[in-house]
């Protein structure tokens, strides 16, 4: 038995936490985890969640973890996780960064935080092009007319996906403090 000590880190931001269960499968060279609840976890903000994965076998080197909320009777809440840190039996410390909205009851994959060009990339290309159809759904284009350049599909800022919408919505409040001219 191999057991992987999980550690969630939240955020701070103010309603970046969720009252929905969490759940959590580790993805390794050699296999995969059961996916785990951390269970009786309810995240507020900047608290750390943790839990312990036990596996048969050893995973290997750690290359994705899937992270899903599934909500609690009818409530949907929106989450920002920061990074999920994994600490192996053999003293290893994989990190995982996260920073993004988790709004809805889908998978997430993250990668370890180690960057690879796609040749080198030694995991599975499917969750790869999940991810990249996720944020072409998320970040449509459209055209105005010929000769005019495309924009992004929404009406309002609250048409784009959470993560777009923190960004005008930091660029806003920077304006307010004076921090932008």
């Amino acid at each position: 038995m191999v057991n992987y000590e999980v550690t969630v880190h939240n955020s701070e931001r103010f309603k970046a936490y969720t009252r929905e269960y969490i759940y959590i499968t580790l993805v390794g060279e050699k296999g995969q985890s059961k996916t785990t609840w951390l269970s009786g976890a309810k995240s507020f903000l900047g608290m750390e969640l943790k839990c312990t994965i036990t596996t048969e076998k050893a995973l290997g080197k750690l290359q994705q973890v899937v992270v899903q909320k599934k909500p609690l009777l009818f409530l949907n809440d929106h989450w920002f996780p920061t990074k999920i840190e994994v600490k192996t039996d053999t003293n290893e410390t994989y990190i995982f960064p996260l920073y993004t909205w988790i709004t809805d009851s889908e998978k997430h994959y993250f990668r370890e935080g180690q960057a690879f060009i796609p040749s080198k990339d030694p995991f599975d290309s499917s969750s790869r092009q999940e991810e990249l159809d996720n944020r072409q759904e998320a970040y449509r284009w459209k055209t105005s007319g010929e000769g005019l350049p495309d924009h992004i599909k929404a009406k309002e800022p609250t048409d784009l996906h959470l993560d777009a919408q923190f960004i005008l919505l930091k660029e806003i409040w920077l304006n307010t403090q004076g921090f932008i001219a």
